[in-house]
């Protein structure tokens, strides 16, 4: 669980990174002079219809059209065609030459629930584990929504009274009923709503009452978690910190040696094995090398299983650490050193679910394949750290990658 958050102004945007005991575990980047597209809502305009895809192509104001999965019709509903308005929201950031992911189902964030207007029924997330408090949260939800609207109770709802819950989904509406009034008014493309700060979103979405602080460097970033912290967290308010020193706020407090180590492939591990992370466009592959270890084998035969076992039980505490730190999503395979006996397999399996266990962002873990291979799926949002902080070289043909804090090859 995090307990330090530090915001800092950079060449290239804000960087903020979230910290455990003093390990840096999450850094998220916003471009200088961007506003963030992921979760925003539009009023666009379908440019084309693909039948075939049961999709759309849908121009919302960006490089390149986005595409939309088209909704089941309900009855009454009139089909959506080619130079139709439609409100939607961003899914996912453009990546790769493809344009944004968009969702005709919106979603409104708030901190203890999220609104789905166009998508009743209500759901708990997976991490309430107690069936009680689900049993509690879904009857409180079900007694404040109306008819046709959906919620979803996040992690944070737990414990939380109905009073509470009632008064983040008004909020919630409001801001629905503003977005189609300015859908009304507004000719497609157009912005109608956008995400919060980017350290008033993390505040919001990650934020508890252990924070032990939380320090940024420039004052509209300040304002706005104050704003936040005073609307949804005022037990916060004394750990809010301006950082006002010439040292730069990353390497002040340590955070740019984290940031260096996330954009190498070679991972060094306690015991000297090391990981290689190589992501490509087609999936992430993660390779674990026993380092070393390789010449224990002369303590005996008997020890070989269990060194291996122990490095693969580091390389899978590891891997979910960078996987986060990273923002590695999509389908990753990883390759652990072999091991040839199952029970070995199913420990380092449930280390990795226990070690990604407190990772915002879903990922489903698969079994060992009949090759030794493990795969996970894990949600895309935004582009993954290496994307944001560098870019591809000039100087060799976009075969390496340079860069963009520091302005080095």
């Amino acid at each position: 669980m995090i307990d330090e958050i530090f915001s800092a102004t950079t060449s290239i945007g804000t960087v903020i990174a979230l910290r455990d005991a003093g390990t840096t575990v999450e850094l998220i980047v916003e471009g200088a002079g961007a506003r963030a597209d992921v979760g925003s809502v539009h009023l666009g305009r379908i440019t084309r219809i693909v039948p075939a895809m049961n999709a759309a192509f849908v121009e919302i104001g960006l490089e390149r059209a986005g595409f939309l999965p088209l909704p089941e019709r309900k009855e009454g509903d009139e089909p959506l065609h080619a130079g139709a308005a439609v409100i939607v929201q961003v899914a996912k950031d453009a990546q790769g030459g493809k344009g944004a992911a968009l969702n005709y189902n919106v979603a409104l964030p708030g901190r203890y629930v999220v609104y789905a207007p166009r998508q009743p029924g209500v759901s708990v997330s997976r991490r309430i584990g107690n069936d009680a408090e689900r049993a509690r949260l879904e009857a409180a939800m079900a007694a404040i929504a109306k008819p046709g609207e959906g919620y979803v109770l996040r992690t944070a709802a737990a414990g939380v009274s109905d009073a509470v819950l009632a008064s983040d989904a008004e909020e919630l509406r409001a801001a629905w009923a503003e977005i189609k009034r300015g859908a009304a008014r507004a000719t497609p493309p157009a912005r109608l709503w956008g995400e919060l700060d980017p350290l008033a979103r993390v505040i919001r979405d990650r934020a508890h009452p252990g924070i032990a602080r939380i320090v940024a460097d420039n004052d509209e970033a300040l304002d706005a978690a104050r704003r936040e912290i005073g609307r949804s967290l005022p037990v916060l308010a004394g750990a809010l910190d301006a950082y006002r020193d010439p040292i730069p706020l990353l390497d002040r407090f340590g955070i740019m040696p984290d940031i260096d180590a996330a954009l190498t492939a070679r991972v060094g591990l306690p015991s000297g094995g090391f990981l290689y992370i190589e992501p490509t466009q087609a999936l992430v592959a993660i390779d674990v090398n026993s380092g070393r270890h390789n010449a224990d084998s002369s303590s005996g035969p008997n020890r070989q299983p269990e060194t291996i076992l122990a490095v693969n039980l580091e390389a899978a505490r590891e891997i979910a650490h960078q996987i986060r730190l990273r923002n590695l999503s999509g389908l990753i395979i990883i390759d652990f050193v072999h091991m040839t006996l199952q029970d070995d397999r199913n420990r380092v399996l449930d280390a990795l679910r226990a070690a990604l266990a407190d990772d915002p962002t879903y990922a489903r873990i698969g079994g060992f394949s009949p090759l030794g291979l493990v795969e996970i799926a894990r949600k895309r949002g935004r582009p993954p750290l290496h994307e944001l902080l560098t870019a591809a070289c000039t100087l060799c043909d976009g075969r390496g990658r340079s860069d963009l804090l520091r302005g080095e090859p």
